[in-house]
């Protein structure tokens, strides 16, 4: 390793505690899906019977490949790029590694787009909600409140640069000042917050309803598809193929347990998420709303539904702030890649690297805003650029990045390089059970995952074009996938943690109707 870059992750840019790494592992991954995609698979596929499914699927492919990228980051230190290079005793030129480390830093620099975008949204329904705007107002008014939103460029832009000015606040402070502190109280924050709303949920929501709808043991609803939907959700909920465990590794203490720390991490992801989908259940079943997900529960039923119950402006705020939160805890971890980079690469202090970082975040967001805004050119495939960009980042990036990184490992490394990295002896019981798993259950996943996912995008992509005779987007190929995405869709952009905003949600749209609609 080269002496001079090698330093950067020297002393204080090394956690020495473990609770500190644990707390930071925990901040990483708990995010967007935690709110708007558990719970609704949970409530899809049996209840308590996916929830085995998910546990499952976290022992047999989450937990190792976190273990694997933690490991690796640990035995380099350095960024994803360079932990898969020197891996791989690749020193330059082409290599998958190096090309495989570069999708991951890519991957999450993309995600905190999306994240950015998302959570300045988020911010702009806290004010919203702390001014009553949603206090009485009618279902058929929150279309157009969205679409007000998203219309306003200079509104999203502004909320835009406030979420990537705070996420800049604790990344250009380093790792020590900046991402352990921060960790420190936010994410015992936010689970303060999250206990708050379950108790006002217990006096005001239907707590024993949502009970109920989520935890009762249906096995008959888990078929295969809630199983890949299982697999596919604990995929994406540790950021595997983003680098950011990659990143933890790389700041974890020597004397850290890695895998205990991974198993607390999986665990804390999924007791939010289930809390967290007690706690919108039943606002929305006390409301008498449709359970619903994604991008529309956010930001249309949870705000219509806290308007119509006590204190509902309160717990709006506080809502919204948590939502805000969780997106921040990752954005902070899933930038570190890029940075970590710069830095290394090309031997910038913290503060040029960190800033170049953020403007580039910031300039591509801003570019995302004003596509959302009308200009109905602005289209990549006949899909949207915001609906195209999180696609591309959960549908390509992040399932070839994971896919590539166990093949590399699995089948391309030496048997005794990898234990070396891993700081494992070959004959420990722990990799002679981990490494088959990698080989031959792990790898096999990961391209049903991404044969799923590629299939998605491909159908997605259909419903922007107008239909063909023959083809891919026949009205045949279309109607039949719709029937199989109905089953196997887990709302896989948790990737991202995201949902596509909807395009036809807009000021015009609204207008139209309101024009039709009696008064």
């Amino acid at each position: 390793m080269n002496s001079k870059v090698g330093m950067l992750l020297q002393g204080r840019d090394r956690w020495v505690r473990q609770r500190t790494f644990v707390m930071a592992g925990v901040g990483a991954v708990v995010g967007f899906a935690n709110i708007w995609t558990f719970p609704s698979l949970m409530a899809e596929y049996g209840g308590l019977a996916f929830l085995l499914a998910y546990a499952l699927a976290l022992l047999t492919l989450t937990l190792p490949l976190a273990v694997l990228e933690i490991g690796l980051g640990r035995y380099v230190r350095r960024n994803p790029v360079d932990v898969l290079q020197s891996v791989g005793g690749q020193s330059s030129g082409f290599s998958l590694w190096r090309w495989t480390g570069a999708l991951m830093v890519v991957a999450a620099l993309l995600t905190v787009v999306i994240y950015s975008l998302v959570a300045g949204m988020g911010l702009s329904y806290a004010l919203k909600s702390a001014f009553s705007e949603f206090q009485g107002i009618e279902s058929g008014a929150m279309p157009a409140v969205l679409g007000a939103l998203q219309q306003n460029t200079t509104v999203m832009i502004i909320w835009l640069s406030v979420f990537i000015g705070l996420v800049f606040l604790i990344s250009v402070k380093g790792v020590y000042h900046g991402l352990e502190k921060a960790m420190l109280y936010i994410v015992p924050l936010m689970f303060v917050m999250l206990a708050l709303m379950l108790v006002y949920s217990a006096r005001y929501g239907d707590l024993g309803g949502a009970l109920s709808y989520l935890f009762s043991f249906e096995s008959i609803s888990l078929s295969w598809a809630g199983v890949l939907a299982a697999y596919k959700y604990a995929f994406f909920s540790l950021s595997i193929g983003a680098g950011v465990m990659m990143v933890l590794g790389a700041y974890m203490p020597n004397h850290g347990k890695v895998g205990r720390s991974v198993l607390i991490i999986s665990f804390a992801d999924l007791l939010v998420g289930a809390v967290a989908g007690l706690v919108v259940l039943s606002w929305l079943l006390k409301a008498e709303l449709p359970p619903d997900q994604g991008f529309s529960l956010v930001f249309q039923s949870l705000p219509l539904a806290l308007g119509q119950l006590p204190m509902g402006t309160v717990f709006g705020v506080l809502f919204f702030i948590f939502f805000t939160l969780a997106a921040w805890s990752s954005a902070v971890f899933l930038i570190e890649p890029g940075v970590a980079w710069l830095q290394e690469r090309y031997s910038l202090s913290r503060v040029s690297a960190a800033s170049i970082t953020h403007v580039a975040v910031w300039g591509l967001g801003a570019l995302l805003v004003m596509s959302m805004a009308g200009h109905r050119h602005w289209q990549l495939a006949g899909m949207p650029l915001f609906s195209m960009l999180q696609f591309v980042v959960s549908t390509i990036l992040l399932p070839v990045a994971g896919c590539l990184l166990t093949v590399l490992c699995g089948y391309v490394l030496p048997y005794e390089r990898l234990a070396q990295a891993l700081r494992l002896s070959p004959e420990q019981r722990l990799f002679r059970w981990g490494y088959p798993l990698l080989r031959y259950f792990c790898v096999p996943v990961l391209i049903v995952i991404q044969i799923s996912m590629v299939f998605d995008l491909l159908l997605h992509s259909c419903e922007f074009t107008a239909p063909k005779n023959g083809g891919l987007c026949s009205e045949e190929v279309v109607s039949s996938g719709k029937e199989v995405l109905e089953e196997v869709e887990p709302e896989e952009m948790d990737l991202v943690k995201s949902a596509p905003v909807n395009p036809e949600v807009n000021v015009e749209n609204v207008e139209e109707e309101n024009e039709v609609a009696p008064d």
